[in-house]
């Protein structure tokens, strides 16, 4: 051949050279040392074999060294060279790297070498991928789908998918930008496990069963003993693996409780994440950017999936860490209630969601309720100024938004109107006048919300002596059926969803526990039946309406119940795309 062919064979003979050269433990120093300063220089072609290459040298000299050994930090330095001048290679290179954060966690490993070898790699891989995130931007968007695609997640091991996680939070604060698509990405796994929940079945186990594994585990020793330990102590024992065969079709169960127990363990991890970044020194900057990311994720997965159990606590717990976040999440949630362009299922669980919130959030300044309950009230009055109900119309189906919006803010008021009587008296006193005639309009709300609702915010009014709601409520068992239909008698205001119920999660209840509004039962001395019968006590106080004889058969008072404290049902199917479709509303008997 001729010159210039000789000089391309004489190159291609020092690049195999070096190749070989990487495999020599004494020469890979002094190689790995000029490699960064050459990546440059390298015909592009020849990049696969270096990457190759690189990609497979003794962890024992890269990877499970310290994170300031001469050898990683040049590997690291190359990888990111061959990155930034050939983006083919970013996606392969990413893959291998992230993969390492799936590997077993270290807290697993009995002997102190290979333990100290597993910390070193897990602290490169992660200053591996913080060193791509800041110097090559572009990348963001590949490295999330690499996240995303290795997440362990069905069949995975609890152990392995808490760990995965934590790895991954441990990326997060390298930039605003990363931390939103990362708690975004989590937050999607986390409602899907929710979901999945609900599809399964009840997770539950009844106290008279004795569900053994084929190993003879008991399961209900397990659940008894879950609150007692920590997250590295759950790791540590993998429980998971003891207890549950995720292959067995015959343990549906058991399947479910898997689901359970490793959704608790991750949401012990982000609330756990969440509580690190308030006690960093740039805690203010860090939180502002989680809340940020934490509404976006609400608005994008969590409020439009219906019937979740506690993955919206996320947003309940970020809001108790400042009265800004508060403040700002009932803004976001009254605009979408007032929002006339949104689907009206949209307005009613967004409704749901801030009725709840109001109620159960005990970190709440008395002025925050105070306000959004105005906003609502006066919603309604407007309502009913700028609106007409004709006759024979289906009330309900063509109301449906104002009687929810009714139903929330007497709800609201069973939780809160005790604090608001002692705190500002006159806040009700005030608006007395226009409940009076929301409760008492032909719309007639006591007529359509639930009944627990109805009972206990009537005995709270005649307790604190507000306004006449004893006719209100014999009115609603009068013999008169009310003119509505009967899917919407039976599927909307009398079966309540308010997100915010109970908690369910054993050992991630910790979190929530201390600031969480538990209902307590006031009963004022008034029961239902001095209610809906019209007791003689309450003659003095009000000019109550003659008795009325009720036709109880006319009305199936079980499907209307509301329990303030009931667990929450599980077995319910969510709707994950519940804005798409109307409600179908059939015909009704009309008396």
């Amino acid at each position: 051949c001729g010159p210039a062919r000789c000089n391309i064979c004489r190159s291609h003979h020092h690049f195999e050279r070096l190749i070989k050269s990487l495999y020599v433990p004494h020469e890979l120093p002094d190689y790995l040392e000029a490699l960064p300063h050459c990546t440059a220089y390298f015909d592009t072609k020849k990049h696969q074999a270096m990457v190759l290459s690189l990609m497979s040298l003794p962890e024992h000299l890269t990877w499970n060294e310290s994170v300031t050994s001469p050898n990683m930090k040049n590997l690291r330095a190359t990888l990111i060279g061959i990155m930034s001048k050939n983006r083919e290679y970013v996606v392969p290179i990413l893959q291998v790297v992230v993969g390492h954060l799936t590997e077993t966690p270290p807290a697993n490993i009995k002997d102190p070498m290979k333990r100290l070898e597993a910390e070193n790699k897990l602290t490169n891989t992660i200053r591996v991928i913080q060193d791509i995130i800041k110097r090559l931007p572009n990348a963001h968007k590949i490295l999330c789908s690499s996240l995303h695609q290795t997440f362990p997640y069905h069949g995975a091991q609890l152990v392995q998918s808490v760990s995965y996680l934590k790895n991954v939070l441990r990326i997060a604060n390298t930039s605003a930008d990363m931390q939103e698509k990362i708690l975004s990405m989590v937050c999607d796994k986390l409602v899907d496990m929710d979901v999945r929940l609900s599809v399964e079945g009840d997770w539950t186990m009844d106290e008279d069963e004795e569900d053994e594994d084929e190993d003879g585990e008991d399961v209900h020793a397990i659940l008894s003993n879950w609150m007692q330990f920590e997250l590295d102590d759950v790791m540590k024992k993998s429980i998971a693996n003891k207890t549950i065969d995720l292959t067995d079709d015959d343990q549906a169960k058991h399947k479910s409780l898997f689901y359970a127990l490793k959704l608790d363990a991750l949401m012990c991890a982000l609330f756990h994440y969440f509580e690190t970044c308030t006690k960093l020194k740039s805690s203010k900057k860090i939180m502002h950017n989680i809340f940020r990311s934490i509404v976006n994720v609400f608005n994008k997965f969590i409020l439009r999936t219906h019937q979740l159990h506690t993955t919206q606590f996320l947003m309940f717990y970020v809001c108790s860490l400042s009265h800004e976040y508060s403040k700002e999440f009932i803004d976001f949630l009254l605009a979408k209630v007032f929002d006339k362009q949104l689907h009206r299922r949209r307005r009613r669980i967004s409704l749901s969601y801030l009725a709840s919130f109001l109620a159960r959030a005990k970190f709440l300044d008395v002025h925050l309720v105070m306000n959004a309950l105005q906003a609502l009230i006066h919603s309604c009055d407007d309502y009913l100024k700028t609106t007409r109900i004709h006759e024979h119309e289906y009330l309900l189906e063509k109301h449906y938004v104002f009687y929810y919006n009714v139903q929330c803010i007497f709800y609201v008021l069973c939780y809160r109107i005790d604090a608001l009587m002692h705190a500002e008296p006159t806040f009700l006193q005030s608006h007395a006048a226009c409940l009076q005639s929301i409760i008492d309009s032909p719309f007639q709300p006591f007529s359509y919300i639930a009944r627990d609702i109805v009972l206990q915010f009537a005995r709270a009014a005649l307790h604190y002596n507000l306004m006449n709601v004893s006719g209100a409520v014999q009115r609603r068992y009068q013999g008169r059926k009310r003119l509505v239909s009967h899917h919407a008698h039976k599927e909307s205001l009398m079966k309540v969803y308010f997100p915010f119920d109970p908690y369910v999660l054993q050992a991630s209840i910790k979190w929530i526990h201390p600031i969480y509004n538990a209902w307590s039962e006031e009963t004022y001395n008034i029961s239902d039946d001095d209610l809906i019968q019209g007791h003689d006590r309450f003659q003095n106080r009000y000019a109550s309406p003659k008795k009325l004889k009720v036709d109880h058969s006319l009305f199936d008072d079980d499907m209307m119940a509301h329990s303030f404290e009931s667990e929450l049902n599980i077995t319910a199917t969510p709707e994950k795309t519940m804005m798409d479709d109307e409600f179908y509303y059939g015909k009704c008997d009309e008396q």
